[in-house]
């Protein structure tokens, strides 16, 4: 009878850590989309928050470094929502969590300034925690309306970014997909029970 009982607790303890697991880690995706700064008029912001996260911009006029395009916008990527563009060429535009946490960039949706299709290269740097960083350039194509540009980076502290070439030095960015960085505790349940699946191998095999 005990080792049934001991049986039916492990198989709960794995069933549990099964379903916990994953959903835990599922449900901290997040797409900054900016969609409550909408407005019918174009103005500046600078620095921004959205979503727990916080946009600058290191141009020397520090209050409309970024601005957000009226829903109506002739140069709205995201017509009758808001985008967040770069009001001075050649600049960087970071971002970091507002309360100093971890994250992960999955993606970001990048349009040139004007929405007219002019292509250009625009270098991402990625801050990861422990002070590792790494680089790469992506190129807008000669299409209007928001790209898609998929990342995957993390265990991030900041991200920043900076049209090098062409479209001015400007541009334009929307839906910043992230997700949080588990917390330890979710590991250490995740090797709880792949302890177990090896604890319960061990005694059949004995």
């Amino acid at each position: 009878m005990k080792k049934l009982n001991m049986k039916v607790n492990v198989a709960a303890a794995l069933l549990a850590g099964a379903l916990f697991v994953p959903a835990a880690m599922a449900s901290t995706t997040n797409v900054i989309d900016f969609n409550e700064l909408t407005s019918d008029d174009t103005y500046f912001v600078d620095p921004l928050t959205s979503a727990g996260f916080t946009f600058t911009n290191n141009c020397i006029s520090s209050s409309n470094c970024l601005g957000v395009w009226g829903k109506d916008h002739i140069a709205q990527a995201d017509p009758g929502h808001a985008t967040i563009f770069v009001n001075r060429g050649f600049t960087i535009t970071s971002m970091n969590r507002t309360d100093g946490e971890a994250f992960n960039l999955i993606s970001i949706d990048l349009a040139d300034d004007s929405n007219t299709g002019e292509s250009s290269t625009i270098d991402f740097t990625f801050y990861h925690n422990g002070g590792f960083t790494n680089s790469q350039s992506v190129t807008l194509d000669n299409l209007i309306g928001l790209q898609t540009f998929v990342f995957n980076e993390a265990n991030l502290t900041s991200v920043s970014w900076q049209t090098t070439i062409g479209d001015g030095g400007y541009g334009q960015f929307d839906n910043v997909v992230v997700s949080s960085v588990p917390e330890p505790e979710i590991y250490a349940m995740l090797l709880v029970g792949l302890g177990l699946v090896g604890f319960t191998s061990r005694r059949k095999k004995v």
